[in-house]
Parts: structure tokens; C-alpha cells; sequence
């Protein structure tokens, strides 16, 4: 029994498949480029690997010779410092002392210190003042970005008690100090 019979026209007397044989033609077809398309994905999938292990292994076990050459730069210390008192200060007290400087680096820098630079002198009203700028390390260093700001040093200034009553809420006109600056 015959399941796929030929049938011959009588002007070409070609072969001509029966439906149900020109189907499995037709998926057999399919199946043929289904398999080269997934023979191509493969082979292009091993190719790129091969060729990543390939970058990776000449990368990772390269080597050279060659010289370079820098230069280290100097750190230039803060210009236009002046010190006032952020607080009201009185006799045997302390107050926080309020800086502003100019950060001339391209870079930021720490203020790790600081210390009396001279004479602190009075404005008015204040006969015996015994003020000064304790020496002190910073637990904390405070940053400054390059440019013009004000920073707080915590208790930065100082009343003794043998200064006079008179020096309670005194202003100071000059309170000179000297930081200890630093590359972070």
C-alpha cells in the first residue's frame, strides 16, 4: 500500500508530491535550517569565548618596561587668617574660636592645630584681659576646600581668672594665631 502516491500531469509527466508529502518535505526543510542556525549560534558562541579567554590570558600575563616622572607639590599654607570669637567670652572661661582663611591650593587641606601668634589685643573696656589662644592638637582635623572660609576651632580662646570683671563681653580687635596645616 502506497501512503504517498505520485500523480503525473500529462503535459509534463513530472513527478508532483501529494499534499501530505509536500508537508513533510516542507518540515523537513525547517528542521534542516533549524540545525544550521543553531550550528552557526554555536559556533559563534564558541568563537567569542575562545576569543575572550584569548583577550583576558594576554592581558592578565602581559608585560613591559617603561619610566615615568612626576612632581610632588608643595603645600602653601592659608593666607588672610583672622581668629574672632564665636562666643562671649568671660573670666575662667573658654569660647570657640572662629577662623576664616583663604585655602590657596588646588587641593583641600586639614587644620590639625593651633596656637597663639602674638599679642591679643583689646578693643575697649577690658584693663586686665589674660586671653589666650591655647596650643592644642585637633582630635578632630577640619577640612577646608580651596577658597575663602570659616571654620570653628572648639575652644580656641581662653579667659583666665585674673582678668578683671571689666573684660566680661569684651571685644577683641586682634587675635593673631598660627595653624598647623596638612595635605589629607
Amino acid at each position: 500500500m502506497n501512503l504517498h502516491p505520485i500523480r503525473r500531469t500529462k503535459s509534463t509527466d513530472a513527478e508532483t508530491p501529494s499534499p501530505m508529502r509536500a508537508d513533510r518535505l516542507a518540515q523537513s526543510e525547517q528542521r534542516f535550517h533549524h540545525r544550521v542556525r543553531n550550528t552557526i549560534a554555536l559556533l559563534v558562541l564558541v568563537g567569542g569565548g575562545l576569543f575572550g579567554i584569548h583577550a583576558a590570558s594576554a592581558y592578565f600575563t602581559s608585560n613591559g618596561a617603561g619610566t615615568g616622572s612626576g612632581t610632588a607639590g608643595t603645600l602653601v599654607a592659608p593666607s588672610g587668617v583672622t581668629a574672632t570669637a564665636a562666643q562671649r567670652l568671660f573670666p575662667g572661661g573658654n569660647a570657640d574660636l572662629s577662623v576664616t582663611l583663604n585655602n590657596t591650593n588646588s587641593y583641600s587641606i586639614e587644620v590639625a592645630g593651633i596656637a597663639q601668634g602674638g599679642s591679643i589685643t583689646v578693643s575697649s573696656g577690658c584693663t586686665t584681659p589674660a586671653v589666650t589662644v591655647p596650643t592644642q592638637t585637633l582630635a578632630s582635623p577640619v577640612t577646608v576646600a580651596p577658597g575663602t572660609h570659616t571654620v570653628t576651632i572648639p575652644n580656641g580662646l581662653s579667659m583666665g581668672i585674673a582678668s578683671s570683671s571689666d573684660c566680661q563681653d569684651a571685644t577683641f580687635s586682634t587675635i593673631p594665631i598660627t595653624l598647623t596645616v596638612k595635605a589629607p
